[in-house]
């Protein structure tokens, strides 16, 4: 249970990084567009 609950915190953590990273370049984008 450890083992697999630290690695979907890990798994998760990882999504969370793409998400906010994808964001930024959106954002970034937009207000180049602006």
């Amino acid at each position: 249970m450890g083992i697999s609950s630290s690695k979907l915190l890990n798994t998760f953590r990882q999504r969370l990084a793409d998400y906010q990273n994808k964001e930024k370049r959106t954002l970034s984008s937009l207000t180049n567009v602006l």
